[in-house]
C-alpha cells in the first residue's frame, strides 16, 4: 500500500512545489514586464481559452479510468476522438476573434495566438490521462519539464526581444509543445494498439455525463467574467487572480491523491490508502496555508507594491485552497469506487452514480458562489467607487467563492463517508495545525520584501514546523523513520 502510494504523491507534491517556484519567477517576469492592463488581458484570453477546451478532458476521463483496468487500445481510440473535438472548437474560436476584439478590448494577435493553445491542449489532455493511468509519476516529470522550458523561453522572449504580452503566450506555447512531445513518446507502445470502435461507442454514450461535469466546470468559470462585468475594470481581474500563484501551493498538497485514484481503479486500495492521503496532503496543505496568511502582504509585494491591496483577498483564496484539498481527495474516493461505468452505460443507472454526484457539486457550488459574487458586489457598488471598489469587489469575489466551496465540501463528506467508510484524522490534523501555529510566531516578526528573504523565512518557517511535529506526532516519526531506512538501504546497495 504505502510504497508506491508514497512514492507517487511525494514526486507529485515535489513537482508542484517545483513548479510553484519557477512559476512565481514566471509570474515575476510577467508582472514586472507586463502592465496591469496587459496582466489583465492574459487573464481574459486564458478564460477565453478554458471556454474553448471545456471538453477537452471529457475523452481522456474515461482513457484514465479504463487504461488503468488494463484496457490497452483505450490510449489510441481515446487520441482519435479527441483530435476530432478539438476541430470545431478551434474553428469556433478563430471565427469568433473579431467580435471578441471588439467587446473585450483585447488585441487580435493576442487570440490568434490563443486560438493554438486549443488543439495542443485536447492533445496534452489526452496524453497526460494516459500517463495518469498506468505511471502517474510520469505526470509529474512532464510537468517540471514545462515550468523549465517555459521559464527559459519566456526569459528569452519577454526580457532579451523584449516582446510583452504576445511573448508570454508564445513561451507558454511551446513549453506545453515540449511537454506534450515527452508524453507522447512514453505513450508510443500504446498508441500502436488498434482503434476500438465499441470501446468508443460506449465511451460517447457515457460522455453526456463528463459534458454535463464541464458544464459545471464552465459556470464555475464564470466568477472573473462576472466580476469584470459588474466592475468594469482590469484591475478587478488582475487583483482576484494574482494571489493564484500563492493559493496554488495549498492546493498542490491534492498531489497525494494522484497515487490514489489508479489504486482505487485498480481495486486494490480502499480505506487505509483513503486516510493515509488526507494525513499526507494535510501535512504540507496546513502550514501553507497558516503561512499565507501570515506573509501575506510581502508575498504580493513580490510581484508589484501595487498588489499589497490584495493581501486580504489573498487570505481568503488560502482558506479557499485548503478546503480545495480536501475537497478533491473526498471527489477522488467517490469516483475511484465507482464500477457502474464498466458495468452499464444506461442513463438511469450512471444518474445514480458518483460519477455523476461529483459533477453535479460543481453545479451546486456555482449556484452558490455566483449569485454571492452579484449581490456582494452589488451591494459595495452603492456606497464605493474608484479604486475602493476595485479591491473590495476582488475580495468579496473569493468570499463567494469560500463560502460555496465551504458548503460543498459538507455535501461531498458525507458522500464520500456513505460510499468509503474512511475515518478522517482528527487527532493528526490537530496536530498539524498546534505545529504551524508555532511555526507562524517567529516569522510573524519578519517582512520580507526579496524573493531570498522569503526563502529564508519560508525556511525558517518549515523547519520550526517540522522540528514540532516530530515530537508531538507519532504518525510524522514514523514517516521519517521509513523514509530514513529507505534511503539508507538505497544508498548501501548502491555502494557495495
Amino acid at each position: 500500500m504505502g510504497i508506491r502510494l508514497r512514492y507517487v504523491g511525494l514526486v507529485s507534491y515535489i513537482s508542484q512545489l517545483f513548479s510553484v517556484l519557477t512559476g512565481t519567477l514566471f509570474i515575476l517576469l510577467v508582472t514586472r514586464n507586463l502592465t496591469v492592463g496587459e496582466f489583465g488581458e492574459w487573464k481574459i484570453a486564458s478564460q477565453l481559452i478554458s471556454y474553448s477546451t471545456v471538453i477537452s478532458s471529457v475523452i481522456p476521463y474515461w482513457v484514465t479510468r479504463f487504461r488503468a483496468r488494463g484496457y490497452k487500445s483505450s490510449t489510441i481510440t481515446g487520441l482519435i476522438l479527441n483530435i476530432f473535438l478539438s476541430m470545431p472548437f478551434s474553428t469556433g474560436f478563430i471565427l469568433a476573434i473579431p467580435f471578441l476584439t471588439k467587446t473585450l478590448s483585447i488585441g487580435s494577435d493576442i487570440l490568434y495566438i490563443a486560438t493554438l493553445y486549443v488543439p495542443a491542449t485536447y492533445l496534452l489532455n489526452l496524453l497526460t490521462a494516459h500517463a495518469g493511468a498506468i505511471h502517474p509519476e510520469a505526470v509529474a516529470y512532464s510537468s517540471m519539464l514545462f515550468e523549465v522550458t517555459k521559464l527559459i523561453l519566456g526569459y528569452i522572449l519577454i526580457q532579451i526581444f523584449r516582446i510583452s504580452l504576445s511573448g508570454v503566450m508564445i513561451a507558454v506555447l511551446l513549453a506545453m509543445l515540449i511537454q506534450l512531445s515527452f508524453l507522447l513518446l512514453l505513450a508510443f507502445q500504446d498508441l500502436r494498439n488498434p482503434v476500438d470502435w465499441e470501446m468508443a461507442k460506449k465511451w460517447i454514450k457515457m460522455s453526456w455525463i463528463q459534458v454535463y461535469s464541464a458544464g459545471g466546470g464552465m459556470l464555475m468559470n464564470l466568477d472573473m467574467l462576472l466580476l469584470v462585468m459588474l466592475v468594469k475594470s482590469e484591475e478587478a481581474t488582475a487583483l482576484f487572480s494574482v494571489g493564484l500563484v500563492f493559493s496554488a501551493l495549498i492546493a498542490y498538497s491534492e498531489s497525494f491523491a494522484s497515487g490514489l485514484y489508479p489504486k482505487l481503479l485498480e481495486k486494490s486500495g480502499g480505506i487505509d490508502e483513503s486516510e493515509e492521503t488526507f494525513r499526507l496532503s494535510l501535512l504540507f496543505a496546513t502550514p501553507s496555508t497558516l503561512g499565507i496568511l501570515a506573509l501575506s502582504p510581502s508575498l504580493l509585494y513580490l510581484f508589484k507594491p501595487d498588489y499589497v491591496v490584495a493581501e486580504h483577498t489573498l487570505r481568503v483564496m488560502a482558506l479557499t485552497g485548503i478546503l480545495n484539498v480536501l475537497l478533491t481527495i473526498l471527489n477522488t474516493i467517490l469516483i475511484g469506487v465507482e464500477k457502474k461505468d464498466v458495468e452499464t452505460t444506461g442513463f438511469k443507472e450512471l444518474v445514480r452514480s458518483n460519477i455523476f454526484t461529483v459533477s453535479s457539486l460543481l453545479y451546486i457550488r456555482s449556484g452558490i458562489s455566483l449569485p454571492l459574487i452579484y449581490i456582494f458586489i452589488t451591494y459595495v457598488m452603492t456606497f464605493l467607487s474608484g479604486n475602493n471598489l476595485v479591491v473590495w469587489s476582488a475580495f468579496l469575489a473569493q468570499v463567494g467563492n469560500l463560502i460555496a466551496t465551504s458548503v460543498t465540501l459538507s455535501i461531498a463528506y458525507a458522500k464520500a463517508r456513505k460510499a468509503l467508510r474512511f475515518k478522517f484524522p482528527w487527532s493528526d490534523t490537530v496536530r498539524f495545525l498546534t505545529a504551524s501555529l508555532i511555526m507562524v510566531l517567529p516569522i510573524l516578526s519578519f517582512r520580507p520584501m526579496k524573493i531570498r528573504d522569503v526563502l529564508a523565512v519560508t525556511s525558517l518557517g518549515a523547519t520550526v514546523y517540522f522540528f514540532v511535529l516530530y515530537l508531538i506526532n507519532d504518525w510524522f516519526r514514523a514517516l521519517v523513520s521509513r523514509a530514513y531506512r529507505s534511503f539508507t538501504s538505497a544508498f548501501l546497495i548502491k555502494h557495495k
